[in-house]
């Protein structure tokens, strides 16, 4: 939102403000932003066995490359993290995709082809992606150099 407001919180007319207490004639609806994001890398997961991805590393395309936008390691079920897992071994590379440098302890790099459906609460100042969660994978979207 251009006010850089979080959401939006609405009542009925006839329910009275009442102070400290919570009531079912408020709704409080978050602003949730929608993106399109390039998988550059993965993280593993901590306490799996093998490699099984804990987060995707993503990016957003720019005239300059593939800039860093953050991990994301909420909204996948077990079965898509196995099957992500068997693409990304596939695509592996040695360096990172990302324009900026990276301080990303052991993290695994792909070739920047997968393209994943995002939501996110906000962009950081430092420009990463804020509670970021996949969505889905964008088979139809595939990132070509």
């Amino acid at each position: 939102m251009r006010e850089g407001l979080e959401g939006v919180v609405a009542k009925r007319l006839s329910s009275p403000c009442t102070r400290g207490a919570r009531s079912p004639d408020w709704r409080k609806t978050k602003r949730v932003e929608t993106l399109d994001v390039v998988i550059g890398g993965w993280t593993r997961r901590r306490g799996a066995a093998g490699d099984v991805p804990g987060a995707v590393l993503v990016g957003v395309d720019t005239p300059a490359g593939l800039r860093y936008a953050g991990s994301v390691g909420s909204g996948m079920s077990e079965r898509e993290l196995a099957e992500l897992a068997a693409y990304l071994a596939v695509i592996a590379r040695p360096t990172s995709p990302f324009i900026d440098p990276l301080r990303v302890t052991d993290a695994h790099w792909v070739e920047p082809r997968p393209v994943a459906e995002v939501t996110a609460s906000e962009w950081t100042a430092a420009g990463r992606l804020r509670h970021p969660v996949r969505q889905r994978l964008r088979p139809d979207l595939t990132r070509l150099d």
